[in-house]
């Protein structure tokens, strides 16, 4: 644990740990996880960054060509993996709709980049993510979810 946001967590994890704790019961005091399954977990955070790292040329253009006033190379780093990550969870995870993702990544911008990066990624993504829906990379099938069949 090394980030400040790392101290909230732990406060909720000890938080949690301590008001569950029925001292009549007679168990062992248990600290309580910081995710329900880890291994699901795991596997999600290792395909996001497998396929946000070698993100195929046609989805990084997307970037570049929705961008016109910007050349990428002059956009903060941080916001460029912002939305190179998030168009890899758009098309790689059929099960998350395109506005959670939305939402994650832009509160990803408003939390770790400039103080304009939230409405610069909301832009962004909603011109990438209806480029994405009507070329066919987005198919999202399901109850809340876009049918791309």
């Amino acid at each position: 644990m090394r980030w400040a946001e790392d101290k909230d967590i732990v406060k909720g994890m000890v938080e949690k740990t301590v008001k569950s704790y029925d001292p009549e019961a007679k168990t062992p005091l248990i600290l309580h996880t910081l995710s329900v399954n880890w291994d699901d977990d795991k596997q999600f955070i290792e395909k996001l960054y497998k396929k946000a790292a070698n993100l195929e040329a046609k989805f990084k253009d997307l970037v570049a060509h929705n961008t016109r006033n910007w050349e990428v190379d002059r956009l903060p780093l941080t916001d460029r993996m912002i939305l190179e990550m998030a168009i890899a969870e758009l098309i790689v995870f059929p099960n998350i709709p395109v506005k959670v993702s939305m939402n994650e990544y832009i509160e990803l911008a408003k939390n770790y980049s400039t103080p304009k990066s939230r409405q610069f990624i909301n832009g962004i993504l909603d011109v990438i993510a209806k480029e994405l829906k009507e070329s066919g990379d987005v198919k999202k099938s399901g109850r809340g979810l876009i049918d791309n069949r």
